[in-house]
This record gives structure tokens, C-alpha cells and sequence, in this order.
């Protein structure tokens, strides 16, 4: 294994006690994820949480067989996890934006299928990728029900109309917040419903969504859209 030092993209909920953590490794510009073991939310509480723009220092490898799409997945050691500042937004959008992908598609090929509430699936065991940036022109959050999701199309024209909005601190910050409590659609679309913005979006592990096969699922992680001021 390798000390990195790790801009975190993405730190999202999952089932139960599960979090999926994935980063940029400030040297090499490459996407990884901490996949094995996998971390949990008792964990991050005992570091005060993680969000996007922490910055974390730790012990590293990429997996020897990954299952594509996952192929960010690596090895950690939970020992040796640390936190080591924060970067700022504006920073990390101007790293990231050389890199962006113009559409879902680019990033991860053709959608597989589609479930009931028109978000879209790809087919386990292929596809070179599971977590990309994506320019947008456009995203705007909604409720389906209980659940948060969010629409957005994509720089090459590219319409995804229910994606979940899988951020862990969005998430959860209802649980503790009165205005949240009240309003908590008008507090997201006020954070991040923006024009002219990089996304960050991955591909769930496999599972069935009722009726459908089993499939690796579009999620929306985060918005970059500058300093967080509620979530």
C-alpha cells in the first residue's frame, strides 16, 4: 500500500450503516474509491464526518480484479485514515473541469434500461467506469414521493429525468435540522439547482428495482456549485 492524499468527490449513503467514499488522488489526478473494507457512517462519526472538499491522507491500493464497472475500487487501511484539510470549491471545480465528461453517455455508454420511475440502469460485469463528472446545463431537485432525486440534462443534450441524490450529509441533515424539517426541498434546490455545472455521478452496485433485471443504477453524489453554505 501507498500514502495518498485524497480530495473527497463523493461520500454517499448507502443501505444500512454502509457509506461509499471516493476521492482524487491529489498527485496523480486519478478517481479511486475506499472500497475494501467498506466504510460505515460509525466510522466517520468517529472523525467528525467526511464531506466533498475534505481532504484526507491514507493508506492505498487498487484492487487487483475489480467487477466493472467498479473499477475505481481499492484496498485501504482503516488504521491509517487521517484528515488533512479541506480544499476550496473553486479549487477543486478547476481541477476537475479538464476532465468532465460532456454527457452520461460519454462517461458510461448507453443505458441498458430503464425502471418505473425513468431513471436509468447499466448492465453489471461491463463499462470501463462507475464514477465520472458531468457537465450539465441544467439540474433542478425534486421529490418522488419520500425520495430525493434530482433532473438534469447533460452538456451533450442527454435528459435524466429521476436520478437519486445520494449525498450523505444531504441525506441525513434532516434529522437535526429545523428549517430542513419544514422546508427541506427549498433548502436543496437553493444549494445546488444551477445552471452551467459539474455533476458528479456513479453507478450503484447491481440490484433489481422490482420488476427489472439486476442493474448498476445512475445516482447523482454532488453538485459542485461552490461553497456549501446549508448542507
Amino acid at each position: 500500500m501507498k500514502k495518498l492524499r485524497i480530495a473527497l468527490l463523493d461520500v454517499t449513503e448507502m443501505s444500512g450503516d454502509a457509506v461509499c467514499i471516493a476521492g482524487m488522488d491529489m498527485a496523480s489526478g486519478a478517481t479511486l474509491r475506499l472500497a475494501d473494507r467498506t466504510p460505515t457512517r460509525r466510522l466517520l462519526r468517529s472523525y467528525g464526518g467526511f464531506r466533498p472538499t475534505d481532504i484526507i491522507t491514507v493508506q492505498y491500493e487498487p484492487k487487483r480484479r475489480t467487477e466493472p464497472p467498479h473499477t475505481e475500487d481499492g484496498r485501504w487501511d482503516h488504521l491509517t485514515l487521517r484528515k488533512d484539510g479541506t480544499i476550496d470549491p473553486t479549487v477543486l471545480t478547476r481541477l476537475l473541469t479538464p476532465k468532465a465528461f460532456n454527457s452520461v453517455e460519454e462517461a458510461f455508454g448507453a443505458p441498458a434500461f430503464k425502471g418505473r420511475n425513468g431513471n436509468s440502469a447499466w448492465l453489471p460485469g461491463q463499462g470501463l467506469r462507475s464514477l465520472a463528472t458531468v457537465r450539465a446545463s441544467a439540474i433542478r431537485a425534486h421529490l418522488a414521493g419520500d425520495a430525493l432525486r434530482v433532473k438534469f440534462t447533460d452538456a451533450g443534450g442527454g435528459h435524466w429525468p429521476a436520478a437519486p441524490f445520494q449525498d450523505l450529509a444531504v441525506k441525513t441533515h434532516p434529522q437535526t435540522c429545523a428549517s430542513c424539517a419544514a422546508g427541506f426541498l427549498r433548502n436543496v434546490a437553493g444549494e445546488f439547482d444551477a445552471d452551467d455545472v459539474l455533476v458528479r455521478v456513479g453507478l450503484t452496485r447491481p440490484f433489481s428495482a422490482g420488476d427489472t433485471p439486476p442493474g448498476c443504477w445512475l445516482q447523482v453524489t454532488n453538485v459542485l456549485n461552490g461553497a456549501r453554505s446549508h448542507f
